[in-house]
């Protein structure tokens, strides 16, 4: 035996080992999967029912077959060795290439880069070309909230290491945050209007592709050889977008670290930072008809944020339409960045910032969300055009009916348009409005900002407003 491969999830029963022994006097190296005879059932299933047995399984993929059975039942699985790279003499899981890479600069970043491109090329051929865009449905709510339910329930329980998290990523927030969106609190309202939700691709696809559970071969200063194993979550009816989310935000947060230093104020900061900077670099990017990131790799943040781009960059490439046409992608991206930080929560092996930054990142994501797709400002200025009209008809009753799922921006700008005019009902009504706001977005400023313009406007006196017209209010000789 040459190593024994650990991944997340550790039991009794699961052991994945790279073995290597001499078959009719030749040299053979493969790994084999012991675990559960259901699990194994599971994993091989899902090889078979994604692979391409007339063009063969490439070098990224292992071909995979039973191992020892017991009264018919599996005791094991062997991965073939692809191209005799399980006999290099080294192999690492990716994830240990990145935390080196970020930390010390070897391996290069640029050979990080060219394995995450090999990755995916070879999984788009195999995996993501057998996909179709769906429009989604109450049903894809249903299915994507039942996946939620565990990790809804650590970040929302007091006492929870994730709660407390989550409370801590608030409660520090810099003062230049203009707002923060709560990943959960989103997942929900987003989940239980499918219209809000954007177009989904699915099909064949890994299901849970992480750092741990790819290997790469070790050269110099570089690494090279990608392989893949662990098939039990393969399938042909799969969200494929939810590899590269979950591949980008579990090696993020856990490599964060090595290039964001300080107490948790420092750290929450730094962190916001970064995740801005990605967005910008990331849309940025997007509207350019070639992604070329031009980032130097002198600082641990800059090489993170290089890897992270190149995974943004193999997503764009397989769930974009092929001439890049559209924004979609990055739509479809922030969605499942958010949704899958609220999937994370129910992990045990996270630590605390760690869980902080899963949390942090998710939030971020849903700040961009629904306004990364190209013509979604048409929302805002719908909701005001029916503001005008309920002004016009002098009737304050009147609330904006346009999808405000996505985010608060709608019904802000239909609160301003109420605001702005000098009629007391139409204050009050806004005056309304911005309060439920506030409440459900506690850490949006604008909110809280025009709240303090209505109350500027008017004042409230023996329960009815009194509008000043932009004029100071008089003072009484008790102050009020």
């Amino acid at each position: 035996m040459r190593d024994w491969l650990c991944g997340f999830s550790r039991s009794d029963m699961k052991h994945v080992l790279r073995v290597e022994y001499q078959h009719n006097g030749r040299p053979r190296a493969c790994i084999v999967k012991i675990n559960s005879p259901e699990r194994l059932q599971r994993e091989l299933q899902g090889w078979f029912c994604c692979q391409r047995p007339n063009e063969g399984h490439g070098p990224l993929f292992q071909g995979l077959s039973a191992g020892l059975t017991v009264d018919g039942q599996f005791q094991s699985l062997v991965y073939e060795d692809a191209a005799n790279t399980h006999r290099a003499a080294k192999l690492i899981p990716l994830e240990e290439a990145v935390l080196k890479s970020c930390r010390w600069g070897t391996p290069v970043v640029n050979s990080i880069e060219t394995v995450l491109e090999n990755i995916f090329t070879d999984a788009a051929y195999r995996l993501y070309r057998r996909g179709k865009t769906f429009s989604s449905t109450a049903d894809i709510g249903d299915e994507i909230r039942t996946r939620l339910a565990e990790g809804v329930h650590c970040w929302t329980t007091p006492g929870t290491r994730q709660h407390s998290a989550a409370e801590t990523a608030t409660e520090l927030l810099p003062s230049q945050v203009a707002e923060l969106l709560d990943p959960v609190t989103f997942a929900d309202r987003v989940l239980a209007h499918s219209g809000v939700m954007p177009d989904l691709r699915r099909g064949c696809a890994h299901g849970d592709l992480h750092g741990r559970n790819i290997l790469v071969s070790v050269g110099a200063d570089h690494v090279q050889w990608p392989l893949i194993f662990d098939y039990d979550a393969m399938g042909t009816d799969l969200l494929q977008g939810w590899d590269f989310v979950k591949l980008e935000l579990e090696l993020k947060v856990r490599t964060i670290q090595c290039a964001i230093f300080g107490d948790e104020t420092e750290f929450i900061d730094q962190l916001l930072n970064f995740e801005e900077s990605l967005c910008a670099l990331t849309e940025t990017l997007n509207n350019q008809p070639d992604w070329k990131p031009v980032i130097d790799s002198a600082t641990p943040r800059d090489r993170l944020m290089k890897m992270v781009l190149a995974i943004r960059k193999q997503a764009r490439d397989c769930l974009d339409s092929p001439a890049h046409a559209t924004r979609n992608w990055l739509h479809e991206y922030y969605f499942l960045l958010a949704v899958y930080g609220v999937y994370a929560g129910k992990f045990s092996t996270l630590q605390r910032r760690e869980l902080i930054a899963i949390y942090l990142c998710a939030a971020t994501a849903v700040t961009h969300f629904g306004w990364a797709k190209g013509g979604r400002s048409y929302l805002i200025e719908a909701a005001r055009q029916q503001a005008r009209q309920a002004l016009q008809a002098n009737n304050a009753d009147v609330r904006s009916v346009m999808n405000q799922g996505i985010n608060h921006k709608t019904a802000l700008s239909f609160a301003e348009v109420f605001s702005r005019s000098r009629d007391p009902k139409f204050l009050l009504a806004a005056r309304e409005i911005l309060k439920a706001l506030a409440l459900e977005y506690p850490y949006v400023a604008a909110i809280h900002q025009e709240l303090v313009l209505v109350h500027l406007r008017a004042s409230w006196t023996d329960k009815r407003w009194t509008v000043h017209d932009g004029r100071r209010p008089d003072v009484g000789r008790d102050g009020k």
